[in-house]
């Protein structure tokens, strides 16, 4: 029998959230290598917490370049992330 996935705690919309700020303040201060372990750093999580929330780098990039984020990005990026270079 297949285990169940544990439910999610409550404060992963706050953690989400908190990620995808860190990587914005760190696209228009000019870092467009959105590293995840610099990121996980920037806000007192590990590394893992990142990655349960977006998975790899590309996913991240592809959250902060949603209609929903683009307005808090420096107006030169809001077109497109093809200047970052997803490893």
């Amino acid at each position: 029998m297949p285990s169940a996935r544990p439910p999610k705690r409550a404060d992963a919309p706050r953690i989400r959230e908190t990620v995808l700020e860190a990587a914005i303040a760190r696209v228009t201060s000019g870092d467009l290598r959105l590293s995840l372990d610099e990121l996980a750093r920037d806000i007192g999580v590990g590394v893992g917490t990142v990655y349960h929330h977006f998975g790899p780098r590309p996913a991240l990039v592809e959250a902060l370049a949603s209609g929903c984020h683009q307005a808090e990005l420096h107006p030169n990026l809001t077109s497109g992330f093809d200047c970052i270079t997803v490893r």
